[in-house]
C-alpha cells in the first residue's frame, strides 16, 4: 500500500479523520489477509478481494463468520464492519486506477 500517495490523493476529496480511518482499514485488510493491495490491484483490479470482503444480510442472519483472517470484537456487527473494510478497499482501488498502477 502506498500510504503517502493515497493520503495525498484523498486530501480535498474527504476530511482528515475519514482519511486516517480509510488508511487504517486498508492496512487492517492487508495485515489480516497477509496481502498487498497494490498487488491485488495488479492481479485483477482487486475484484477477487472485493468479492472476498462481501458479507450479506443472509450471511448475517445465518451468523456466518467473517472471512478467515479478519476478526471482530465479540458482539460487533460483522456486516457493518465488513462494509467499512470493503468501502475503504474499493476507495484504494479507485486510487490505484486513477494513478494508473499496473
Amino acid at each position: 500500500m502506498r500510504d503517502d500517495a493515497y493520503r495525498n490523493w484523498l486530501q480535498g476529496k474527504i476530511s482528515s479523520r475519514p482519511i486516517s480511518d480509510s488508511i487504517s482499514r486498508c492496512r487492517r485488510v492487508e495485515e489480516s489477509l497477509k496481502m498487498n493491495l497494490d498487488e491485488e490491484f495488479s492481479k485483477d483490479g482487486g475484484r477477487s478481494l472485493v468479492e472476498l470482503l462481501e458479507y450479506s444480510s443472509e450471511d448475517e442472519s445465518l451468523n456466518r463468520p467473517a472471512p478467515t483472517g479478519i476478526s471482530f470484537t465479540p458482539g460487533s456487527n460483522i456486516k457493518n464492519g465488513m462494509a467499512s473494510l470493503r468501502s475503504a478497499v474499493k476507495k484504494y482501488l479507485e486510487f490505484c486506477h486513477s494513478t494508473k498502477l499496473k
